[in-house]
């Protein structure tokens, strides 16, 4: 039997509308990532000197290396560009506490159809496929110890983007641990 890694098991339509995630994070919508930059070589200061960097007069961003500083006299914004970072890093600070209650919204919806068709993924030769590529990937890379303590045997596969990949996870996104460590990351496995 060949079954690909990456093979979708499709979870029920109930299942995938429940989710309520955030789409779309700050790095792709922020609007210091998606300016059109208006770009302009300015000096800024570094430990190691004066340089020549090229900043958006408008996101206050530096892009790129530095440039040749011949010819370049206008001084690099600081208050421009901390704005602009203090914007973008309570942008991310607003993204995460949104997906932490929307997981803690899932966690608490989720229903026995939910566990009822998770449970026939687990038993299926998808997710057991990809189980033994996991665990034969953490010999090689980490010597057959948990990834998590690096101290036990993994007993388990933990999904670290769960369960947005439900039925067509990366192996990427899974991780060889010990059953110790699984039961910390999911204090309900302890009642199983």
């Amino acid at each position: 039997m060949s079954i690909s890694s990456m093979t979708a098991v499709v979870a029920p339509r109930e299942l995938i509308q429940s989710r309520s995630f955030m789409e779309r994070p700050p790095y792709e919508t922020h609007w210091t990532r998606t300016c059109e930059h208006d770009l302009v070589a300015r000096l800024k200061k570094y430990e190691s000197g004066t340089k020549a960097k090229m900043q958006c007069r408008k996101c206050g961003c530096g892009v790129g290396q530095w440039v040749p500083a011949r010819g370049v006299f206008e001084v690099w914004d600081e208050e421009l560009e901390a704005r602009a970072a203090e914007s973008y890093g309570k942008a991310v600070e607003a993204w995460h506490q949104g997906n932490r209650e929307a997981h803690e919204r899932f966690a608490a919806e989720k229903s026995e159809a939910w566990w009822s068709a998770y449970n026939k993924y687990l038993k299926s030769a998808v997710w057991q496929r990809k189980r033994q590529l996991v665990m034969e990937r953490n010999r090689r890379l980490h010597g057959g110890l948990c990834e998590a303590c690096g101290e036990n045997r993994p007993s388990d596969v933990h999904h670290t983007e769960y369960p947005q990949t439900f039925g067509h996870e990366p192996l990427w996104t899974l991780k060889a641990i010990c059953r110790r460590c699984h039961e910390i990351f999911h204090p309900h496995m302890r009642e199983s």
